[in-house]
Parts: structure tokens; C-alpha cells; sequence
């Protein structure tokens, strides 16, 4: 199965200075860059040339430029599309068109560089392949809009069915119009808006493929390399010492992460202090199994919503009437607008009329006379009744559905809440389970690698605030958005379509990457606390208490817990603004649109009862996405946590089963294969005995 997770890689042993100087000088590119073979490779000049164009659109200037444009692009199409309608769009759709051309053209040549830049490595990156597809689709929404381009010179009129066709003489009819420019400029703004989440993404892909770039972002930990300098055989402790002040002094902190510059500047002096047995290329094999890691990959809010949902996968029965109980659960919405559309649409009335009458006997009274919608005037202005439209029956209708609705909501609220709790209890006992299973079979390098404080955070701290996380009800909002907004599209395409492509443009962008790089931060100075903490607890009796250096940790201590401080608040801050974000913005868009559907009503464009049941949805719809901001807080606030485990119960990695020569490696093999049962026991793939599934349905999926 494929799963997405975290590439942590052993930094490779640092080469002797000669052959540094050889790689410096020919200036090649990383590995994960564009290859060409032996024969057909392009010239150091070309590939320069590639790269310095690749620098170039990831620029930081541009592609905020390109970006501004995009979202400029966006808004101005959906102002259009909310304030018009079908009938009135061609007054503004020439200009809006020309606008959405030029932007397109300025959009063709940004790809058509990243293109040339990138090359085949192209298909490495699925995000920019997607970003790809959504510009064709966005170039071919926008040729559409000048082949279907709405003119009054070309109005065609259309009876399509009748107004009162519930009616036993239908007499009524509907008529549709040819002009469906504004539909397509909907379906432009919303692939706009995909484009807005993919850019970002396939951004940091070609990052990747930059000079130097792997490198670059390469954090090495400081605590796996101190491990290793001291499992040189024959190293003395002076020279430890030496080492650490020269650590110390070169990346000015005593933990945490260095970058590969440091790492070379601290290799160059310790090779001074290694032992005369010992050469340099022996001793800087002795380095090469440090943990390094990538500093530009860190969980975000779409991390932790795939990771989330990895671990809850497990978990088939709870998650299946977990999402079924929200469906039934998002279906109240629709519910509730129809109710609103056939309020306003049949049982309110359309004119009120209050006349003050003067009576001797009673002094003034006040005379109602109430039209209601079944009435309206025929050519020689007389009043006729419509039957198809009977106010009792439709004011029943709404506000008793209304009200029972209450019942069968408060049920599925509570399955809702049931369900969820199993299915998190469950996915929780498993990680932990997975989490020991998992770090009892590590080779002893592993524990050397690591403190009992930073494994012991793992169970008390981590497991806790991944429980915390999943808690942050994310199965409810998401269901709620996906079905609100098809039915949203249903009521009121052109609307609809805009407002989903705000939605996810505003969920998937903004301050999240800075927040989540807080939460990174905080996640790695919280576990080294904690272990400084434990360990030192643990020392309290053998070597605190014989040498008395109880101030000294203290002051220590201390100074740690400051700086923690300031991380958490940063991390509590950035988070609390992605909420904040998400929940503005989508006030504000909300506030435009109503805005809009309301200049249409008065336009008599659409019906009061549409104007109820839009606004209706729209406000329904904006909760669940405010609520999925307040999730992605607590996502971003608890990924650290998710990151860390997930690098340790990993799924999806491969293993290497080696042994001496009849130790029972084919063996297994062939009982993996299926070619023989097992005398005793079972082999089981994720808790699925292999033997209860056909061989030919087996081999199938290998």
C-alpha cells in the first residue's frame, strides 16, 4: 500500500576535502534533479542555465506575484459572477474576459518556464502534474467563455417545462436562455482557485530540484552526532571535550538541529582531534549513520487530515457508521433550506396592507388586507387564484419541518458523537500498541540514538495530544462541506461553485506553513525537556544529590523551560491565527454574496424563497468550515506529535529478512507466496489471516 510519510535518512559520511573540491567545481545537481543519460547529456552550461530558470520562477517576488494575480483573477470573476445573472452578464463579461485572457497569458508562461526548467522530473511530483492539468482546464474554461460569450444579438428563448406543473391544465411556462457564460465563468474561478492550492505544493517540489538544495535544508541532530564521536574506537575524553566546546562555539546552541554548513565547519576542526591510529576517511565513516532530515518537510493541516484518516482506517466498522451518521447528519441542512425556499417562495405573503379606519364607536381600528403569492393579475387586471400554489399547505409544511427536524437531529448528534468516541479510543489503543511493538524490535543503534526521556515523551506527551487532536471533530465538517455545497450548486450553480472554490482556497492556504513550522519547533524543545527533566529525576540519587549540584541544574533547567516559553507561545499564536483566517475570510466572502443574492432579488433575478435557501446553505456551510479552522488550529498546534509518531510506526517501509544459510528464509518466502501453509500459526497481513483469501485474488495484488 502507498502511504505518504517522512523521507528520515542517515547523512552520508562526508568525503575526503579533494574530492569535495571536485564536486564543488563540477556543479552538479542533486540527485532528484533532472538526469539525462551518459549519451544524450546536456551541457554543465545548459543544466545552469535550466536551473538558474528553475531559481528564477521560485523566486520568492515571483511567485507571489503570480499568485496575487491568480487570486486577484478570482475575486474579481466572483464578484461578477454573485452581483449578475444570466440575464445581465454580458454587460461586464467583455471586460472580465479580456481581464481572465491576459492573466491566462502571464499564467501559459510561468508553466511554460517551470516546463523547460523542470523537465521529466515533472512526473516525480503528482502536485505538478495536477497543476499542469488544472491550467489546461482553466485555458480551456477561458476559450470557452469567448466561444460561448453571451451577446443580446444572439438571445434564443426556450420553453423548458412549466412553472405549475403540479397543476391538472399546466399554464405557465418556464423559459431558459442560451447565455451560460456566467455558468463557465463559475467553473473558471473555481479550477483558479484549485490552481491557488496546487501552485504552493508543485513550488516546493521544484525547490527540491535547486543546486545544492537536498543539502541545504539538511538538518543534522546534534545529539545522534555526539553519539557517534564518542563510539570512536580509541577516542579519548579530552578530545570530547575539545569537540563539544568546538560544537558549541560553531553553532552557538548545545541542542537541537545544525545545518550541513555547520556540519562541515565542525568536521574540518574535529578530524584534528581524532585518534593517530585512525585516518580521516575511517574516521569520518565512523559519522556516517547521524540522523539528518529534511528541514522543508514538516507536517501541515493536509499532513495530519491524511495521516488522521490513515489511522482511522483500521478502524472499518466504527468509520463507516461514523460516516454514515454524518451524512444523515449534513442531510438536515438541504432540509432546512427547502423548508426556507417553500416559506418564502408560497406561504409569506406578497403584500401587506394596513389602513388606520375611523369609527365613532371604537375610535380607530386597524384593517389587515394580506395578498398572499396564489393570487395575481390576468391581462384585463382582474385577480385570479393560482391553485398550484396553496399558502396553508406550504406554511404547514415549513414550519412543522422545521420543528421535527429538532428530533431526529439531537438522535444522530448523539450516534455522531458515539461512534466517533469508539473509533478514536480504538485507533488510540492501536497506535500505542504499534508504538511498543514497534520500538521493541529496533536495533540497539536506535536506543543509543535516543534518551529514555525523548521515548517515554512518545507514550505520556505525544500519544496524549494526537488523542487531543483526533478529538477536534474533523469527520463532521468535512461530510457537512462536501454534501452543503452539492446542494448549494443544486439550488444556485454559479454561486455555488464560487463559494466551494473560496472555501477550499482559504482552508489549504494562508499562514499554515510558518504555523506549522512553530509547531515543529515547539514539538522538538518540548521532548528535549522532558527528557532533561527525567533524566535528571533519574541522576537525583546516584549524582545530584553526592555532588550537590541541585542550582546548577536548576539554573539550567530554567533557561531551557524560557525558551520553551516562547515557543509554545509562538506555536499557540500562530495557530489561534490560522483560525482567525479561516474564519474572517469566510465571513466576509459569506457576507459579499449575501450581498449579491440580495441586488438579485431586487433585480427580481431570483425568488425571496431562493435568496432563503441560498443564505440558508451558505451559513450552514460557513459553520463546518470555521469548525474545520478551528481543527486545523489544533492540528497544526498537535502535528509535531503526529509527525513524530508516524516516523516511528511507520507503514508502507520495506524489510530485509537476512540470516545464515538455513535459517528459514525461503521458507518464509514460500509461505508468503502461498506455494505451502504453514505447519503452526498464521501469517497475517495488517490482521488479516492470508489464508483466508484466494491465491489467484493474492497474487493479484502483488
Amino acid at each position: 500500500m502507498a502511504v505518504k510519510q517522512q523521507s528520515q535518512q542517515s547523512a552520508a559520511s562526508p568525503s575526503a576535502s579533494g574530492q569535495q573540491r571536485e564536486a564543488r567545481q563540477k556543479n552538479m545537481a542533486p540527485s532528484n534533479g533532472p538526469q539525462h543519460p551518459a549519451g544524450g547529456a546536456s551541457s554543465p552550461q545548459g543544466q545552469g542555465g535550466r536551473v538558474g530558470c528553475l531559481q528564477l520562477i521560485d523566486n520568492r517576488k515571483w511567485h507571489y506575484v503570480v499568485m496575487g494575480l491568480l487570486f486577484i483573477d478570482f475575486f474579481g470573476n466572483a464578484v461578477g459572477v454573485g452581483f449578475l445573472s444570466q440575464v445581465t452578464y454580458h454587460t461586464w463579461a467583455l471586460k472580465m474576459r479580456l481581464a481572465s485572457a491576459g492573466c491566462c497569458a502571464i499564467y501559459a508562461i510561468d508553466m511554460l518556464l517551470r516546463l523547460v526548467a523542470v523537465r521529466s522530473a515533472l512526473c516525480r511530483s503528482p502536485s505538478s502534474l495536477m497543476d499542469v492539468f488544472a491550467l489546461v482546464l482553466v485555458g480551456g474554461a477561458a476559450a470557452a467563455r469567448f466561444v460561448k460569450a453571451d451577446s443580446p444579438a444572439k438571445v434564443v428563448i426556450t420553453q423548458k417545462g412549466w412553472l405549475d406543473d403540479e397543476a391538472p391544465i399546466p399554464r405557465h411556462p418556464k423559459y431558459v436562455s442560451n447565455q451560460i457564460e456566467i455558468y463557465i465563468a463559475s467553473a473558471y474561478c473555481l479550477l483558479i482557485a484549485v490552481r491557488i492550492i496546487l501552485k504552493p505544493r508543485a513550488r516546493v517540489f521544484s525547490k527540491k530540484l535547486h543546486n545544492h538544495a537536498n543539502s541545504d535544508h539538511l538538518r543534522i541532530s546534534m545529539d545522534s552526532l555526539r553519539s557517534s564521536l564518542k563510539r570512536i574506537p580509541n577516542i579519548s575524553e579530552a578530545a570530547i571535550e575539545m569537540m563539544e566546546t568546538d560544537l558549541v562555539m560553531i553553532c552557538g546552541r548545545n541542542d537541537g538541529e545544525m545545518s550541513r554548513s555547520e556540519l562541515m565547519q565542525f568536521l574540518e576542526r574535529a578530524l584534528t582531534y581524532r585518534p593517530k591510529e585512525i585516518s580521516a576517511s575511517v574516521f569520518l565513516s565512523h559519522l556516517r549513520d547521524i540522523d539528518a532530515q529534511s528541514s522543508l518537510f514538516i507536517y501541515g493541516a493536509s499532513d495530519v487530515v491524511t495521516s488522521t484518516l490513515r489511522h482511522w482506517s483500521n478502524q472499518r466498522l466504527a468509520l463507516s457508521c461514523t460516516v454514515l451518521v454524518v451524512l444523515i447528519n449534513a442531510s438536515f441542512v438541504p432540509l432546512v433550506a427547502y423548508f426556507m425556499s417553500k416559506l418564502g417562495d408560497e406561504a409569506f405573503p406578497q403584500q401587506v396592507i394596513k389602513v388606520a379606519i375611523t369609527n365613532r364607536t371604537q375610535g380607530y381600528t386597524i384593517r389587515t388586507d394580506i395578498r398572499y403569492q396564489n393570487l395575481t393579475t390576468d391581462a384585463s387586471g382582474v385577480d385570479i387564484e393560482l391553485p398550484y400554489i396553496m399558502p396553508d399547505k406550504a406554511l404547514k409544511l415549513g414550519v412543522w419541518g422545521i420543528l421535527l427536524i429538532c428530533v431526529p437531529f439531537a438522535i444522530v448528534d448523539f450516534l455522531m458523537g458515539y461512534f466517533q468516541s469508539t473509533m478514536i479510543a480504538k485507533a488510540t489503543e492501536r497506535l500505542q500498541a504499534s508504538l511498543l511493538k514497534t520500538i521493541l524490535a529496533q536495533p540497539t543503534l536506535f536506543f543509543s540514538q535516543r534518551t529514555e526521556g525523548d521515548l517515554n515523551n512518545l507514550f505520556q506527551s505525544d500519544v496524549a495530544r494526537v488523542n487531543a487532536l483526533w478529538q477536534a471533530n474533523l469527520m463532521h465538517p468535512i461530510v457537512s462541506i462536501m454534501s452543503g455545497f452539492s446542494f448549494l450548486i443544486y439550488f444556485e450553480p454559479s454561486v455555488g461553485m464560487v463559494c466551494l472554490g473560496f472555501a477550499a482556497m482559504i482552508v489549504s492556504s494562508g499562514p499554515q506553513g510558518y504555523a506549522s513550522k512553530k509547531s515543529k519547533d515547539f514539538g522538538s524543545k518540548n521532548a528535549y525537556v522532558s527528557a532533561e527533566f527525567q533524566n535528571a529525576i533519574a541522576c537525583q540519587k546516584v549524582v545530584v544529590r553526592a555532588y550537590s549540584i541541585q542550582d546548577k541544574l536548576l539554573a539550567k533547567f530554567d533557561k531551557t523551560t524560557q525558551t520553551l516559553k516562547q515557543s509554545q507561545f509562538l506555536k499557540d499564536f500562530w495557530a489561534g491565527v490560522v483560525q482567525i483566517y479561516v474564519d474572517s475570510a469566510m465571513f466576509f466572502f459569506v457576507a459579499v454574496m449575501t450581498a449579491a443574492l440580495a441586488t438579485k432579488v431586487y433585480r427580481a433575478d431570483i425568488t425571496a424563497g431562493d435568496f432563503f435557501s441560498a443564505v440558508t446553505l451558505m451559513s450552514r456551510i460557513s459553520t463546518p468550515v470555521t469548525v474545520l479552522g478551528g481543527f486545523m488550529r489544533v492540528a497544526i498546534g498537535n502535528a509535531s506529535s503526529l509527525q513524530r509518531l508516524d516516523e516511528i510506526v511507520r507503514e508502507g517501509h520495506y524489510v530485509c529478512i537476512v540470516g545464515p544459510s538455513g535459517c528459514g528464509k525461503s521458507t518464509l518466502l514460500g509461505c508468503l507466496m502461498q506455494f505451502y501453509e504453514p505447519s503452526d500459526g498464521v501469517i497475517a497481513v495488517d490482521d488479516h489471516n492470508l489464508h483466508a483469501y484466494s491465491k489467484s485474488s493474492y497474487m493479484g495484488q502483488i
